[in-house]
């Protein structure tokens, strides 16, 4: 079970930067064309970055952890590359919206309305990484 860690670490820790690279942007650019960033970085903005990164790590941690073991049932059920491409991308995005779910639930009881923004970068960021490590996975396995 332990050798099957670094695909599933790959993959979430590198959706939690991209994905908070992402939600940052959108935020960043919609306070750039609402007028309410004047500056272009400033302390505060790299503050936010960082507290949303960590945020991310923090949060999405349990995700990790299922998406460890989801994985490593995976691999010894010996599927074809196709079948787990689909179980991995089903179960990245089940993951995402349950991790949202708990968290955005705890703010106001609506976890979701009004916050997209939020969820979607996430969620795009871990298709991206999924797919592109699977990928090199292959290319890493036909060498």
């Amino acid at each position: 079970m332990l050798k099957h860690y670094k695909y599933p670490l790959k993959v979430w820790l590198t959706a939690s930067g991209l994905g908070t690279i992402l939600f940052y942007l959108y935020n960043y650019t919609e306070g750039i064309l609402n007028g309410a960033i004047s500056e272009p970085v400033s302390i505060s903005n790299a503050i936010f970055f960082g507290v949303t990164l960590m945020l991310s790590a923090m949060f999405t941690a349990p995700a990790w952890l299922l998406l460890w073991w989801i994985y490593w049932r995976i691999e010894t059920q010996h599927l074809s590359k196709f079948k787990q491409l689909l179980i991995l991308l089903i179960a990245t995005q089940l993951l995402c919206w349950s991790t949202f779910y708990v968290v955005l639930s705890l703010d106001d009881g609506s976890p979701f309305r009004g916050n997209l923004d939020v969820i979607l970068p996430y969620r795009a960021a871990l298709i991206i990484t999924v797919l592109v490590y699977q990928r090199l996975t292959m290319l890493k396995n036909e060498s």
